[in-house]
């Protein structure tokens, strides 16, 4: 975030920060990137947003007539984040009435008003309610019990020297892939479980698959059937 826009000030001293102390920043993104496989991750309790009261188009302020926050248009920079800050029904905040203010393209500005109506219909759809505090309890001893990323990554990572199992080359790919994705949010973003919950699945498998998968075939392509 932040090149090209106003936000270029903050932008270019983050850059400054890093090269003055890049190993402070170095230790920063190895801990987060621990923090990834090693740490567990309990739920935020759910609570959903209720409909804003309609306000008037203007009100007073200081004896001055001025637009209402609910009468005035996103700024323009807010098109990039789309409609992920309206997960209720009050979506009309957070879109441009004027899509040609943030698109010049005739094409792109009827596209951006059917997404907006689209999404104002998903929106209607949804269910506005809270999460199960109970449920989520039991979901929060799961996490906690169950072994942590980095147990799964140090099996499989061991099978894979000493087993050697068939296929070995995909799985190494797989996890190099996994590796970069939390690296590239470790170098950027504050140590978050949504980054690593949806590749946990993978370190598993690839746990398992070495364990257990047939081992690679020997030399000039012939597997030994003969026992050890």
């Amino acid at each position: 975030f932040g090149r090209s826009s106003n936000y270029d000030v903050l932008y270019d001293a983050a850059l400054e920060a890093v090269r003055r102390h890049p190993g402070w920043y170095a230790r920063s993104v190895a801990s987060t990137f621990w923090h990834f496989v090693a740490q567990g991750f309990a739920l935020d309790q759910v609570r959903r947003g209720r409909s804003y009261p309609r306000l008037p188009p203007t009100m007073q302020v200081d004896g001055k007539t001025l637009p209402s926050p609910s009468a005035l248009s996103p700024l323009v920079v807010a098109a990039r984040y789309g409609f992920v800050w309206c997960p209720t029904d009050d979506i009309d905040p957070c879109i441009f009435r004027r899509p040609a203010r943030a698109f010049s393209e005739v094409r792109d500005q009827r596209r951006y008003s059917q997404l907006a109506s689209r999404v104002r219909s998903w929106n209607a759809q949804l269910p506005l309610r809270d999460g199960n505090r109970t449920l989520a309890t039991k979901l929060d001893t799961l996490s906690f019990d169950s072994p942590r990323s980095i147990v799964w990554l140090i099996l499989g990572a061991a099978a894979l020297a000493l087993r050697r199992p068939r296929g070995g080359l995909a799985l190494v790919v797989l996890l190099a892939a996994a590796a970069l994705v939390l690296l590239v949010h470790a170098v950027s973003q504050s140590p978050q479980a949504e980054f690593e919950l949806p590749l946990a699945p993978l370190f598993l498998l690839v746990a398992v698959a070495s364990l257990s998968g047939p081992r690679a075939r020997g030399k000039g392509g012939l597997r030994s059937d003969r026992p050890a």
